[in-house]
Parts: C-alpha cells; sequence; structure tokens
C-alpha cells in the first residue's frame, strides 16, 4: 500500500513539474511576442523589438509605415523575416544608426500575399531600424483584418559573409584557402541601382595578392550548388574589369573557376550572385585556392590574341572551361622563315580546330581535319617570325577536368621542303632541288610546286605516297594546264616522263589524307 502510494505521489509531481515547465515557456513565447504600438512611423517614436522574438502590426493605411528598434549588444548574424499579408505587397528597409542614418538593405520581391526574408544581416554593437512598408510596385492597399510577423532571430557569426556586401566598395576580405559561408538572401535588393541588372542581389569579395617573387600565380574559384539558385561567379581586377565568369551549371548547382593567371600583384575582387533566387536555408560554400604556376601551363584569361599566353617549352597545357572558352597562344618565331609542326591533342569528348595567325592577326591557317578526341596536326607550317595559334572547340564544348596539349616543333628547313601554304599557283613552293618533301595539312589538301629551266628538257618524276592515303600528282605545261595526272594509292610509287618547256608545275591533290608522314618527289 505505501509503494501504491509512493508511485502515484511520484506521478503526482512529475505533473506538477511538467506542468511548471510548460507554463514557464508559453509565458517566455507570449513574452517574446509582441502587438506594434500606433504611432510608430518614424525613428523617433519606433517601437523596440528585441532580439529573438515576434512583433505583430498592421498596415492599416495606403501610407502607413512601422519602425522598430533594434539593439544589438553584440556582433551577431539577423535573420530578420517579415510574414505575408493577403493581397498586399510589402516591403522591407533595414538601417543604421550610428553618427548619422544608413540604409543598410531595401528588400522587396515585389510580388503581392508574399513573405519578406533576409536571413544573415551581420551587426555590430549599435543600434539598428526595421521599416515595415508598402512596397513601391504596386498601388498601396491597406489591410485592417490581416496583420503580418515581423521575426528577428540572432546568432554568432561563424566564418560567414558579412551582410551587406553588395557592391565593390563594401566587399568582404576573403582569405585564399579558407572556405566561406554565404547566402543567396534576399531575392531581390532594392538598392542596387546597376543599369544592366537592377535589384539584382550581390556579393562581393576581395582578396589581395603579393606577388614577392614576381612569378604568375593560377587561382581556382569554386562556389558549392544550392537547391533552387541558379548561380554565377565574376572575378573583375582592381579596376573593376572583368578578367572571367562562370554560370554553365544550372539550377541547384555549383560553380567553377579554373587556373584563372595572376600575373600582377593587388587587389582582386569575386562577386557571387544568382537569376534573382534566393535560399534562406542552404548556404553557399566559396573556397579560392591558389596553385604555384609553371611555364608549360595556360594562364586564362587568353581568350583574345593581346592577352596571348607565350609558349615558352614548345609545349603547353591548356583547359577549355568555362563554356565557348577560346585560348590564344603567342609563339617567338624566328627571324628568318622556319618550319614549324604544330600539334594539339584533346580530351577524349571534345572536338578541336586550331586557327594560325600572323603577327598582324592574319589568319594563314584553319586546321579541322579530325573529329572528338582525335589530334590535329599542321605538319609543315611555313611561318616567319612571331606568329599566334588559336584553339577553340566546336560547338562551345567544354571540359574542365580533363586538358589539351599544344606542342610546337621546329623542322630543319631545306630548298626541297614543302613550304605552306602553296595551294594555289601563285603561291607555288619554287623548287631548287632534284626532289620534294611535302605533306598534306588538310582535308581535300593541294600542294603546287614550280620547276623552271634554262632549256627545254625531259624530266622523270617518281612519286612516292603515303601509307593509308590516296593522291593524285599533275604535270602542268607552262601555262599551268595539266598534260597528266596519275593516282598513287598508299605507299607506292609512280614514275612519270615529260617534256618541259622551259617550266611547269606539279599539283599534289589528296583524295584520303594522312598527316603524319611526307610524300616523296625524285626529279632526274
Amino acid at each position: 500500500m505505501n509503494k501504491e502510494r509512493k508511485r502515484k505521489n511520484h506521478n503526482i509531481c512529475r505533473i506538477l513539474i511538467f506542468s511548471i515547465i510548460i507554463t514557464t515557456i508559453v509565458t517566455s513565447c507570449k513574452n517574446r511576442n509582441s502587438e506594434e504600438v500606433e504611432l510608430n512611423n518614424t525613428f523617433s517614436n519606433a517601437n523596440m523589438l528585441e532580439i529573438n522574438s515576434v512583433m505583430e502590426g498592421f498596415l492599416n493605411t495606403n501610407d502607413d509605415k512601422d519602425f522598430f528598434r533594434v539593439d544589438a549588444i553584440e556582433s551577431m548574424i539577423l535573420d530578420i523575416q517579415l510574414s505575408p499579408v493577403r493581397g498586399v505587397n510589402h516591403a522591407l528597409k533595414i538601417w543604421k544608426i550610428e553618427g548619422g542614418t544608413e540604409l543598410l538593405k531595401y528588400i522587396d520581391d515585389m510580388r503581392k500575399s508574399s513573405s519578406e526574408k533576409m536571413c544573415n544581416l551581420f551587426v555590430e554593437t549599435g543600434t539598428y531600424y526595421i521599416t515595415v512598408l508598402h512596397g513601391d510596385r504596386d498601388e498601396p492597399r491597406a489591410n485592417t483584418k490581416d496583420s503580418y510577423q515581423l521575426r528577428v532571430n540572432g546568432r554568432f557569426w561563424n566564418n560567414e559573409e558579412l551582410e551587406s556586401n553588395d557592391n565593390i566598395n563594401i566587399a568582404n576580405k576573403q582569405i585564399i584557402g579558407e572556405e566561406i559561408l554565404g547566402y543567396f538572401s534576399p531575392s531581390f535588393n532594392k538598392l542596387n541601382y546597376n543599369k544592366e541588372f537592377p535589384f539584382r542581389e550581390e556579393d562581393w569579395y576581395y582578396i589581395d595578392i603579393n606577388l614577392e617573387d614576381g612569378n604568375p600565380l593560377l587561382l581556382d574559384i569554386e562556389l558549392s550548388g544550392v537547391s533552387e539558385v541558379n548561380s554565377t561567379i565574376f572575378f573583375y581586377d582592381s579596376q573593376q574589369n572583368e578578367i572571367a565568369f562562370s554560370n554553365i551549371n544550372g539550377v541547384g548547382k555549383g560553380e567553377l573557376l579554373r587556373d584563372i593567371g595572376i600575373i600582377q600583384s593587388g587587389r582582386y575582387y569575386i562577386m557571387i550572385t544568382s537569376n534573382f533566387e534566393s535560399n534562406t536555408d542552404v548556404p553557399y560554400r566559396l573556397l579560392i585556392i591558389s596553385k604555384n604556376y609553371n611555364q608549360s601551363l595556360e594562364i586564362e584569361p587568353n581568350n583574345f590574341p593581346e592577352k596571348s599566353n607565350k609558349i615558352i617549352k614548345d609545349e603547353i597545357i591548356g583547359k577549355i572551361f568555362p563554356e565557348g572558352d577560346i585560348d590564344y597562344f603567342m609563339y617567338e618565331g624566328k627571324t628568318e622563315p622556319a618550319l614549324y609542326r604544330i600539334e594539339v591533342l584533346p580530351p577524349a569528348d571534345l572536338d578541336l580546330y586550331i586557327n594560325i595567325f600572323d603577327k598582324n592577326n592574319t589568319r594563314l591557317f584553319e586546321i579541322d581535319n579530325n573529329g572528338r578526341g582525335e589530334r590535329e596536326i599542321m605538319p609543315d607550317a611555313f611561318l616567319l617570325d612571331n606568329f599566334y595559334i588559336k584553339v577553340v572547340s566546336k560547338q562551345g564544348a567544354y571540359n574542365q577536368n580533363f586538358s589539351y596539349k599544344l606542342t610546337i616543333s621546329t623542322i630543319p628547313i631545306s630548298d626541297n621542303h614543302e613550304k605552306e601554304p602553296n595551294d594555289k599557283k601563285r603561291l607555288a613552293t619554287v623548287v631548287k632541288s632534284d626532289s620534294i618533301i611535302g605533306y598534306i595539312s588538310k582535308k581535300r589538301d593541294i600542294d603546287f610546286y614550280y620547276l623552271e629551266y634554262e632549256t627545254r628538257v625531259k624530266k622523270n618524276f617518281t612519286i612516292k605516297g603515303i601509307i593509308d592515303s590516296e593522291l593524285r600528282v599533275s604535270i602542268t605545261d607552262p601555262l599551268g594546264y595539266i598534260i597528266k595526272t596519275e593516282t598513287i594509292k598508299g605507299d607506292d610509287s609512280i614514275s612519270i616522263n615529260e617534256m618541259i618547256d622551259n617550266r611547269c608545275y606539279i599539283i599534289v591533290e589528296s583524295i584520303i589524307e594522312n598527316y603524319e608522314v611526307p610524300y616523296t618527289i625524285s626529279i632526274k
């Protein structure tokens, strides 16, 4: 009996304690919820709003503005949420009062019956004000029946962005190698008056780079994906010139800038933005990584001739990234004409082609002979002085993980070597010896050779073909009219005897190409 009485008394005590806890929680919650007291339409008569509390109010006239004062006793992050009001387009303004009145944020998603959110406003010790007012897109519409709830919560700062960082002048400092968290919040920033992207919310960061040894530096900028957000990274120099950007991966996916070349010390800026989407629950992660540069690596950006990378060691590794990327390289040629073999080996999933320009930016060659994943070769470019190489991927395709390799090698030049371009009679290679070495350099390539003698002579031409190819060889009269044609399959040899009236042309045309090895012609 005593045991039963003790058990009942114990249960009664548990119920009483639980009731006290619940009562305390309910009382605390009631203390944390307040109702606005009109008039509160100026800074001076603003209602006090405690952090971690809710204020209930009404936009009860067409020109009503409700002011609330928030005192921060330490640095923290504020999460500010304004509930929707049926049929009303409302907005938020957030002010800082310290030696003057500064408008920090003007938030309005410009929709009726929708909430407004600013989930990560950084505040220091001081006084702040929040204004609830009608948005300026729609005609103001009072609502005396449906209230709004203005909720302000606080949390400790932990390696987050410091909002507001909405333009280059108030960019947050970022440390290379340290990850920082940020939010796509709010959806719209009415203080952004950019003509091209008005009201776009932007997060700005800066890094200071000191190239102590003068060697270039490579940067990777990684931005994690956030659900429901299509994000973009922009990278600028100190003069706000755009160096690079990335927006290729779509909604919910991250973005990456890789191998950005830094060749000058100074301040650089990163801007993160979205297509007016927001997510106040999931942060993005921003990480900047630096890498040492060596002369065999491409330095981005090099999308234009004036930004060309200099090829130092006859070989360079590059990436086609992001979408539509174009890479230019400059090779310091010789002061005398020289022959070069130029090759690009792409990743397996890219179809690359190359253009070759002289120092005056005149295009000399376009090499587009093979398909996806296959090497492109210019076997014997005859070039003088400096020249440029442009590497392009078809249909703007890209690969952010795998590189291509561009190589340039010098071929010993001699009088008997073909000199490209020679695909027209007026560009014919002049033959000054008893042999010719030539290459097929493109599909349906045509090579012209010019021979001249003091008298009328009989000549024998022996042509050796190329394995896995088919060539057509013609001999012309002095005016260039064909008088005899033979076809060579594979690496067979043929012999042509012909009387030459002082001069003639030899024409070699490709039917089936092999770009790797040369054909030869001996003359007796």
